[in-house]
């Protein structure tokens, strides 16, 4: 492959919007285009910063939690930030299920897997991962909310599954 190959970009197409793709599942889901949504794969893998990982997998999973519409039953958290690799399992009040992975790779770009599945059809979203993909696929204001931060990181921390912030019967009530 040639030197310029390998820069090439699609033009007209900008790096994914992690905003704009979300607005763009969640008018799907509010249309009831898939039925009720039962599960969301949500990854993004790339050349990420470990001090950006929590704020992500916060948008990530708070995204999630709006596409299945429910609250957050329980969470349990694999990997750690140091190993570059984090991976939450959550499931609602209502028993619908999420997988939500960030992880660093040296790939050119960012690579996006969702999937929603519902009870009657499914969303599938895969960008795949270098130049031609999407070359930086970040939230516009990446700061995720700080309830979520903290469960992610009792649930890191606990090794177990862990009540969500906003589910009946949460040993405590996150702020």
């Amino acid at each position: 492959m040639s030197p310029e190959a390998s820069t090439t970009s699609i033009p007209g197409l900008p790096p994914a919007d992690l905003d704009s793709l979300e607005q763009s599942i969640q008018g799907v889901v509010d249309r009831q285009r898939i039925g009720r949504p039962v599960f969301v794969r949500y990854t993004l893998l790339g050349a990420l910063q470990p001090e950006e990982m929590p704020a992500l997998l916060s948008r990530m999973l708070d995204a999630a939690r709006r596409w299945l519409g429910h609250p957050i039953g329980k969470i349990y958290a694999v990997g750690s930030v140091d190993a570059g690799q984090v991976t939450l399992t959550v499931q609602t009040t209502e028993g619908a299920t999420a997988l939500i992975s960030v992880g660093r790779t040296r790939a050119v770009g960012d690579g996006i897997d969702l999937m929603v599945l519902g009870d009657r059809g499914a969303i599938f979203h895969d960008a795949g991962q270098g130049s031609l993909a999407c070359s930086g696929a970040r939230y516009r204001q990446p700061a995720g909310e700080t309830k979520w931060l903290r469960l992610i990181e009792r649930a890191l921390a606990s090794g177990q599954p862990t009540p969500g912030a906003d589910a009946p019967g949460s040993p405590e009530e996150i702020p």
